[in-house]
């Protein structure tokens, strides 16, 4: 934690009366020491300092202002130094505070309200001083011994401690720091003297307050014509942070190793070029008994896998991930393997996002299907092996519905630490960054936010195909539930130049319906519409009574779904031509989960459409019908359950 900001003003000059007239006016707002000589002020700084301000006169009896304030800044560089020098002194004040020998000058006699002013400067300079993360140091080298060492400014914000404390204590620099570490310092100091080159190392220290900081010290030596270190430079650095920041992420990264490593399959990420090279990034460690490949060779080079596949289903390979590419849509590929001298079948099942440089990256999972694959081939031959197949088949859609599943939720975690961390250093928490690292943070910080979406998707389907998820069906207004998520997409839309309206009946209709899914639902068209339709055009939101149900309509008037596209708009990581632009790829589910959320509601959904004549999608809510012996109030039970707002 930063050392608290001192209040203390040490005031020097040789007339007891203007001692005294700074006691009167500021004692009740600052911690004050007086001295009428130099050498007592000295004398103060040692015993009771530091002082966060230092005020003398220029011209003393016997002593000159500025070379006392010189010495002064030796026993502790962080004190900011004012002047008060008459007008005959003016130009030496003026070269003093523009050579940065003092911080501020005053011309006597000063204003009271300008001195206060100008002391609330110095204290705040102050302040800045001792906050920062990092300090440079010289040490002279003598009998090839450290000797004399200078400390900058920094130095207390850093250790707790001042130059003038390590000044006072040579042996207190090596004291704190921690045992475990001080071997390894005092040999790299001895190496620096000896002419040995160092690197940087980080060690921890205990500070005055008791804190245990993790600090980087890297050092530069000096020699002389003879070759011999005659001092040296260095600078420390407060890396507590950045290495509480990467156990962090290691301790993330076991946890998705030891996930991984449960997983029936060998978890991997490559990069496409556009070359049509192949560089794995990860392979996960089952690489080895599915395969018997080390999957650091492999990563060195991808060839040593690539080798093994079979070639017409190699060329299948490189055929599927270009499609898949050029559409950026899923790649499900099977081929055969040699393996110990045997064929084996596998399954590649991948996602691709396109990177900055025009480069693909991949991430996916392969199965081993051998088996898989026997029985296919031995269900042909007869019915009960085909019964025999199917429940196969259906054990291995189960454990894919689990393994979904269990991704989605361990990935929250990982990824909301990322996201935190990330955050936090475009925030500037971490210390200034660069704007090419700021760069690609935003773009790190994008991907991990199409992650989310991509998992909230996956287990959205996975607990709809389970038949874990339940709804809470109640009466909603459906005209007020319509008005709140177009007003939750009108910014997005105003922004991309659209216009979003609604038209709802004017009477209050009443569905029974679960609030959050019929807003999901309404979110997921009204958001598509915005993202895949161009600048210019108009989206329409119709809520229709229809006797027993409500019609709702997202209607615009964008470039339109072919015949084709329409047949399988809700299909599984389906993404049509029509429905994709640059920067708006998902995973291609949104609409297949509005559509079972619907027909959980006894409802149904379809869209009409034609090329270059816009597109509607419909989709149908029963009204809601209160027990004939219910006296509770509609509008009570409406009050009863407020929108949660939009997704």
């Amino acid at each position: 934690m930063p050392v608290e900001v001192s209040r203390k003003i040490l005031f020097v000059d040789d007339e007891r009366n203007v001692l005294g007239d700074f006691r009167r006016r500021f004692q009740d707002i600052f911690d004050i020491e007086m001295a009428l000589e130099p050498e007592k002020a000295l004398e103060l700084m040692v015993e009771s300092g530091p002082f966060a301000v230092v005020v003398s006169g220029l011209s003393m009896e016997g002593a000159d202002g500025l070379t006392f304030l010189h010495r002064m800044r030796k026993l502790n560089d962080d004190t900011v130094c004012i002047l008060l020098a008459d007008l005959a002194d003016h130009n030496v004040a003026v070269k003093a505070a523009n050579e940065g020998r003092i911080f501020r000058f005053l011309t006597t006699p000063c204003p009271p309200d300008t001195l206060l002013e100008t002391l609330n400067e110095g204290l705040d300079y102050y302040r800045r001083l001792t906050a920062v993360t990092r300090y440079v140091y010289t040490t002279h080298v003598k009998d090839f011994k450290p000797g004399r060492i200078e400390r900058s400014q920094g130095c207390l914000s850093v250790t707790g401690y001042t130059a003038q404390d390590f000044f006072r204590d040579p042996s207190l620099w090596l004291s704190i720091v921690e045992p475990e570490h001080q071997s390894m310092v005092k040999a790299n100091i001895e190496k620096v003297i000896a002419g040995h080159e160092v690197g940087a190392i980080e060690f921890k220290i205990r500070t005055r307050e008791g804190d245990i900081r993790w600090i980087r010290d890297t050092i530069i030596p000096h020699r002389n014509k003879q070759g011999v270190v005659y001092k040296y430079d260095g600078m420390v650095e407060d890396v507590t942070e950045r290495r509480e920041m990467a156990e962090a992420l290691q301790k993330s990264e076991a946890r998705y190793q030891r996930m991984v490593a449960n997983i029936p399959g060998i978890v991997y990420q490559f990069i496409s070029r556009a070359d049509g090279t192949i560089d794995f990034r990860f392979l996960s460690d089952s690489c080895w008994p599915l395969f018997g490949l080390d999957p650091k060779h492999i990563k060195t080079d991808g060839s040593v896998l690539l080798d093994k596949i079979h070639p017409d289903d190699l060329a299948e390979f490189y055929r599927s991930i270009a499609d898949s590419a050029h559409r950026l849509s899923p790649c499900d590929w099977w081929g055969r393997v040699s393996v110990a001298g045997e064929q084996r079948w596998f399954q590649s099942v991948s996602r691709p996002e396109r990177l900055a440089n025009g480069d693909t990256l991949w991430d996916g999972v392969i199965l081993d299907m051998t088996e898989y694959k026997r029985i296919e081939q031995e269900a042909r031959k007869a019915e009960a092996e085909l019964i025999k197949t199917n429940q196969i088949l259906k054990e291995h859609d189960r454990l894919k519905n689990e393994f979904v599943s269990t991704v989605s939720h361990e990935l929250r975690t990982p990824l909301c630490i990322f996201k935190n961390i990330i955050s936090n250093a475009m925030a500037g928490v971490m210390g200034k960054i660069s704007p090419k690292l700021y760069d690609s943070l935003k773009t790190a910080d994008a991907s991990i936010d199409r992650l989310s979406r991509i998992v909230a998707d996956f287990l959205d389907i996975s607990r709809i195909e389970s038949g874990v998820m339940k709804l809470d069906l109640r009466p909603v207004s459906i005209g007020l539930l319509v008005s709140e998520v177009a007003d939750s997409l009108r910014t997005l839309a105003t922004a991309k130049g659209l216009e979003l309206k609604t038209d709802l009946c004017p009477e209050e209709l009443l569905v029974n319906a679960d609030e959050d899914r019929i807003a999901q639902v309404l979110t997921n068209l009204i958001g598509n519409a915005v993202k895949f339709i161009p600048t210019g055009c108009k989206i329409d939101v119709i809520a229709t009574d229809r006797n027993d149900h409500v019609e709702v309509a997202v209607r615009d008037n964008g470039p339109g779904l072919s015949k084709e596209d329409m047949e399988k708009v809700f299909d599984r990581f389906v993404q049509g031509p029509n429905l994709t632009t640059a920067g708006q790829t998902g995973t291609g589910l949104g609409l297949t989960i509005a559509r079972e959320l619907v027909q959980m509601h006894k409802g149904r959904i379809w869209v009409e459409s034609a090329p270059a004549h816009g597109c509607c999608f419909y989709f149908t809510v029963p009204k809601y019908d209160p027990p004939a012996d219910s006296a509770t109030d509609t509008k009570q039970l409406i009050t009863a359950h407020p929108t949660k707002g939009s997704l």
